[in-house]
């Protein structure tokens, strides 16, 4: 069987794009907190809605993230070289019946979420994400379990933003 030289010609240019345009995968990027040798604890979570378990479950989705990434070093408490402060917003959630029969609830989940990295010893700000906001429909057993998953991709973006370079 012969492969068409338009094949090999688009695969060709495909490699020169790659090779030479500066291209590199998000993962080998420098995030904005180093190398990953650095220690990282939440300074604070800014919840200015009625949900007390949205700043554990952003605190933990976040810690989750960060050790999966090897972005840094997690720390609940005492000194470290950089803080976070996450601030929510807005977060609203809505849950709608699928019909009379079905007993599962579609929800919508909408969050507004920024985050501020310091630094430990001098409290001075190191980067900010600006705002991020995500909404989806889930179909989920409550609310909180919907909420975990937009925090989630909230988290994902916030931390695919501190390995951009612009």
């Amino acid at each position: 069987m012969q492969v068409p030289v338009r094949f090999f010609c688009t695969l060709f240019l495909c490699l020169v794009c790659v090779s030479c345009g500066g291209y590199t995968i998000t993962s080998m990027q420098p995030s904005v907190l180093g190398s990953g040798d650095k220690t990282l604890k939440v300074k604070a979570v800014d919840n200015p809605t009625m949900y007390t378990w949205l700043p554990y479950t952003l605190r933990s989705t976040l810690r989750d993230e960060v050790n999966a990434r090897n972005l840094a070093k997690w720390q609940d408490s005492g000194a470290t070289d950089l803080e976070i402060r996450l601030t929510v917003h807005s977060f609203q959630i809505r849950g709608d019946a699928r019909s009379a029969q079905d007993v599962t609830l579609l929800y919508t989940a909408t969050m507004q979420l920024a985050a501020t990295i310091y630094d430990g010893p001098t409290n001075t700000v190191k980067w900010q994400s600006g705002r991020l906001s995500y909404s989806e429909i889930y179909e989920a057993a409550n609310a909180q379990e919907a909420a975990r998953e937009l925090s989630r991709e909230l988290i994902r973006r916030l931390t695919d933003r501190m390995r951009q370079k612009f």
